[in-house]
């Protein structure tokens, strides 16, 4: 009961981190917290909690840092956006999670949608920068992508390290399906007439040139 618990009350969490975002957007003050909205959001969530047959006596410090960690996993599940510093700032208000529901109060997912949206536009920046400076190919390198094995990055530079592994693996890989794309063709041979055939400069080339279009997208 207590995971179930603790997973509903991430998901509300989260509903109010979605609700956030929509005020913010919308907001001619971004910098600013609606206080009647977020009352109101806190508000509609202590509401929830009885319709889901859990008492307020389960509510405690315990299930507030559980149902903290399941809404951080949604919030950044790959942990390729939010430093450790952020981390750190959210968990500061991990332990007021219940005293803000019952009270009809919720800051967290203010922060954490502020946090994150700056976050997302300084990834936006140095990928560009990462993607416009090329990559070297002839280096054998490796980066953790089960998200429970990583830990936070420390710094931007430890993040945009994180994304420059990320974008050269992805330029590979869309490389490798260019290649077996070519030799599918080359098999077609002679059946119907084959596009010239691309050399491994102009297919790195192109490679790139898809990534950074469906990242413009």
């Amino acid at each position: 009961m207590k995971n179930n618990f603790c997973a509903c009350l991430a998901a509300l969490l989260m509903f109010s981190f979605l609700q956030s975002g929509l005020s913010y957007a919308k907001s001619s003050s971004p910098t600013q917290i609606d206080a009647s909205r977020n009352n109101l959001i806190g508000y509609m969530l202590s509401k929830q909690l009885p319709v889901m047959h859990f008492s307020d006596k389960v509510m405690n410090d315990d299930l507030a840092f559980s149902a903290f960690d399941l809404y951080l996993k949604q919030l950044d599940y790959q942990k390729r956006f939010l430093l450790q510093s952020d981390v750190d700032q959210l968990s500061i208000l991990a332990p007021g999670i219940d005293t803000n529901l019952l009270n009809s109060t919720i800051i967290l997912p203010d922060v954490g949608y502020k946090l994150l949206n700056a976050r997302i536009g300084e990834v936006e920046k140095l990928t560009k920068t990462l993607l416009a400076g090329g990559f070297d190919y002839t280096l054998d390198e490796k980066y953790e992508t089960d998200p429970d094995k990583l830990k936070y990055a420390t710094s931007l530079t430890d993040l945009s390290e994180r994304w420059r592994r990320i974008l050269k693996g992805q330029i590979i890989a869309r490389y490798l399906d260019l290649v077996e794309e070519q030799e599918k063709e080359e098999a077609k041979k002679e059946e119907k007439e084959v596009k010239k055939k691309k050399n491994d400069k102009e297919l790195w080339v192109e490679a790139e040139e898809n990534l950074l279009t469906c990242m413009m997208l």
